[in-house]
Order: C-alpha cells, then structure tokens, then sequence
C-alpha cells in the first residue's frame, strides 16, 4: 500500500470478489489493519495525505510521464489501446467473479489484474522495477499452450519481449562491471513500453480459450447424461 496507485485495482477486485462470495473476515480484517496504518501514520507525520497528493500531482506533471502505449503509440491511440485493454480485461474478471481461491481461473484473474495495472500506471521512462507485476502473468503464459493462432502468437512475443528485457539488463550488468555500459544498451534498458500490453493481451486471449474449452466441456457432458 506504499504506492496507492499500483494496488487500487487489485484492492478493488478481492474487494468485489470477497463480497460476492461473503469473505467478511478478508474485507474486515483488512478495512481493520488499514485504519491502524492510516491512524498510526497520521500521528507519527500530521497532515502527510495532502502532501502526498500534492507532490503526486507535481511529479505527473514535471516529468511529462504517460502510459505505456502512449509512449508508443502518441496520447490518443495509446490510449484507446489502453482502454480497450482495460475494458477487455474487465470482462474477463467479471465473469471469473465466482472463482474460488483454489481455482486456476482465480491465478489467472488475479495476474490479469496486476498485468493491467502496469499498462495504466503513468511512466517515463518505462519503470521496470513495476514489472514484477507482470511476473505472475507471465509464468502462466510461459506454462500454457494455446490452441488459437492468435493466442499463440501473443504469447510468443510477449515471452520474446520478456527474454529480451533480461538479456539487455544482463548484458548491461556485465559490461558495467568493466567500467562503461553502451549507449544502447542504457537505452534499451529503459525504453520497453511493450511487455505490459503484450502480456495483459496474451493472458486475455488464454482466459477466453478456457472459458470457451470449459463450455465446450460443460456442453458435452450435458449431451452425454441425455442420452445416458
């Protein structure tokens, strides 16, 4: 919770989540801890929260930071990619609503939640300590296969983009031992806009595969108890 920003949305999924499934000791337990962590942070340092939102205002508008697709794409397409995103994703929760919390599709709407937070958090330049949000996500992407072309796809790139991203950084690490790191490599290291929406896509596209493989299933099993 030391960065509001990055845990609202999971906050507000487990919030929905618990309600409709009547997890009162999740949604108390927490209200409870965060009302001693607020209470105790307003005696320690009186007044922080407008401070805080001020310098959070002041920060957004100096360094002139955007979402990721924006960074790409320019302010108006990258956002409407976004939105899409966003809104998809949003489908995809709701219809996991009911999951339980043993359930894969629980995993998977979860790291979908974290993986789209990352593709609307503001950045400049792209902030890669947030990706471990991703990290989630792409474990069930690197496990899973696909049978859609499309979905096959997206995974391949999004796990191209991420090997990618660790060999930069490796081959940045070791030639900083030696005293100087390439341009391009610096570079790069802090320019990947694309592994957020890239694996909130390919996680999307492999929910909706196994919604469908679940349908399919469900249907067939219908079938063969009517003619048993």
């Amino acid at each position: 919770t030391i960065k509001p920003q990055l845990l609202l949305p999971l906050l507000l999924a487990l919030f929905v989540w618990a309600l409709l499934r009547r997890q009162w000791t999740l949604i108390v337990s927490f209200l409870a801890t965060m009302a001693a962590q607020l209470a105790l942070t307003q005696m320690l340092v009186p007044g922080w929260f407008p401070h805080w939102r001020a310098s959070l205002r002041d920060y957004t508008g100096v360094t002139k930071t955007a979402m990721p697709l924006q960074q790409l794409a320019g302010h108006w397409p990258g956002l409407a990619i976004t939105v899409a995103l966003g809104l998809a994703a949003l489908g995809m929760l709701w219809r996991e609503r009911r999951s339980g919390a043993d359930d894969i599709d629980f995993a998977r709407a979860i790291s979908l939640v974290l993986a789209i937070t990352v593709c609307f958090v503001p950045t400049s330049p792209a902030l890669l300590y947030n990706y471990v949000l991703l990290m989630p996500a792409c474990v069930l992407i690197a496990f899973s296969k696909p049978r859609g072309a499309f979905a096959a796809i997206l995974r391949l790139l999004a796990l191209a983009q991420l090997c990618f991203d660790y060999l930069v950084i490796t081959v940045g690490g070791i030639t900083g031992l030696f005293g100087h790191v390439p341009a391009i490599v610096a570079a790069l290291s802090f320019t990947d806009y694309l592994l957020p929406p890239l694996v909130s896509a390919a996680l999307i596209f492999q929910m909706v595969e196994s919604r469908q493989e679940s349908s399919v299933g469900r249907m067939g099993s219908a079938e063969a108890a009517s003619l048993g």
